[in-house]
């Protein structure tokens, strides 16, 4: 599992990336025509925050269009195989736990 820390480095170097490739026609590649909004796929819940960078940064990175991304159970739970020697993209689960004082 990546740490947060890696999650940042990984995104930062990408979207880096990206507005490196984009400089020269003015127009970042996040904002081509056919990409799509990150979305799960088995929930179809919209991501959020960071994780829409990284997500988008990657697809732009291997050239997807699709905006669906999943775990490896949910893509198996929907009957979709993962390719051979693909790997997995890092995102930030965000959760608030209320701090109990007893």
């Amino acid at each position: 599992m990546a740490s947060a820390q890696d999650v940042y480095e990984t995104t930062t170097a990408a979207i880096v990336e990206a507005i490196e490739a984009g400089a020269e026609s003015w127009s970042m590649p996040w904002a081509r025509d056919g990409l799509a909004f990150p979305i799960n796929a088995t929930t179809q819940k919209h991501y959020r925050g960071g994780n829409v960078l990284a997500l988008m940064a990657a697809a732009i990175t291997a050239g997807w269009s699709c905006g669906q991304w999943a775990t490896f159970k949910q893509w198996q739970s929907i009957g979709t195989q993962v390719r051979k020697g693909e790997r997995g993209t890092g995102c930030l689960f965000w959760t608030v736990k209320e701090d109990r004082m007893t």
